[in-house]
C-alpha cells in the first residue's frame, strides 16, 4: 500500500514540474516581475517568458536573460552582450553601489545574482568578479 501511494506522489509531482515549464504570456508573470521589467527596461519588448519549475525566465530582444522567482523578484541578470542599466545597480545595497562608484568607476555591469543566503555576485565588463554578503560588504574580488 505504501509502494502504491509512493508511485502516485511520484507520478502527480512529476506532473506538477512538466506543467511548469512551458512559455507564459508577459501579463502572466507576477506584478513585481512586470513592474521591475516596465521600469528598467522601459520600451523593450518582452513577447513571452518562459516558466521553469515555477520560476520565470524572461530573454529580451537584446539578449538579456532574467530569472524571476515564483514572487516575481529578480534572481539573476544577464547581459553578456549589453550592459545592466544603471537604474538596476542603483538598487544594490548602497556599499556595493559606493564601492563599484569608488573602485570601478565607469566600468559597467554586465552580470548580477542575489545568492541564496542574500548575498551578490557581480561580473563586470573588465571580467572582474565580485562577491558581496547581504549587508553589501565586500567578500571577494578575482579577475
Amino acid at each position: 500500500m505504501k509502494k502504491i501511494f509512493s508511485y502516485i506522489f511520484a507520478a502527480a509531482a512529476c506532473a506538477g514540474l512538466v506543467s511548469c515549464n512551458n512559455a507564459v504570456p508577459f501579463q502572466s508573470l507576477p506584478e513585481p516581475a512586470q513592474t521591475f521589467l516596465s521600469t528598467h527596461y522601459a520600451g523593450m519588448p518582452v513577447p513571452f517568458a518562459k516558466a521553469e519549475l515555477c520560476e520565470y525566465e524572461v530573454v529580451l530582444p537584446d539578449g538579456t536573460e532574467i530569472e524571476f522567482n515564483r514572487k516575481g523578484e529578480w534572481k539573476k541578470i544577464d547581459s553578456e552582450h549589453t550592459l545592466i542599466p544603471e537604474s538596476v545597480t542603483a538598487t544594490l545595497p548602497a556599499p556595493i553601489n559606493n564601492y563599484l562608484t569608488t573602485t570601478f568607476a565607469g566600468i559597467p555591469v554586465e552580470k548580477i545574482e542575489k545568492g541564496f543566503f542574500g548575498g551578490y555576485e557581480l561580473e563586470l565588463v573588465n571580467d572582474a568578479e565580485l562577491k558581496f554578503s547581504r549587508e553589501g560588504m565586500l567578500k571577494s574580488c578575482s579577475f
